[in-house]
């Protein structure tokens, strides 16, 4: 396993150099809007006016209201930026000694999204939730923004997949599973 909670650690150099090289991409959000790429704000946003949702309604669109504020709070639209949009594991090869990002979704957000999707899909695929794992990734990837940032962006994204996971799925176990982690550390 790539970079996987087990593993976790400052040691993890190749990670590390594989963030630093995502942040410092150079394709601003501002110069790309209207193209086709996702807008994750607009897509954040929308979701307040979701009335097709009939599992844990109230208690979803809390979350979602609050993850809204939070985002409008803590991001300017003059830092966003094309992100891969779905890094985990999963989508992290490594060639040639470096790590490399296959299977992009393309969101023109915030580089700290991009951190968030990592640990939140590392959180899910935990059997159980740990507060120290979470807080010694996020200690880790605080060298790309501070660590109160990081747990913003890391809610907000956890709240967008899932709102998400009410549509994407048969069943409402993943949805259970984001809620659950929305409690134990948030």
């Amino acid at each position: 396993k790539i970079c996987n909670s087990a593993n976790f650690g400052s040691k993890n150099n190749k990670l590390l150099n594989f963030f630093s090289t995502v942040k410092n991409n150079k394709i601003k959000g501002t110069t790309i809007k209207g193209d086709s790429f996702h807008d994750y704000s607009q897509i954040l946003h929308s979701k307040q006016d979701s009335d097709n949702i009939s599992y844990k309604k109230d208690i979803i669109m809390n979350y979602v209201s609050e993850a809204i504020n939070l985002f409008d709070k803590t991001f300017n639209e003059n830092n966003y930026r094309l992100i891969h949009g779905d890094i985990h594991r999963h989508n992290i090869v490594e060639r040639n000694n470096e790590l490399v990002a296959i299977d992009p979704i393309g969101y023109i957000a915030p580089f700290e999204i991009e951190i968030a999707r990592y640990i939140g899909t590392e959180l899910t695929d935990e059997p159980t939730i740990s507060k120290a794992t979470f807080h010694d990734m996020v200690k880790t990837l605080s060298v790309f923004a501070s660590e109160e940032t990081l747990i913003s962006a890391i809610f907000i994204d956890i709240v967008f997949r899932l709102h998400n996971s009410i549509f994407e799925n048969d069943n409402y176990i993943l949805t259970d599973k984001w809620l659950n982690i929305l409690k134990e550390l948030f």
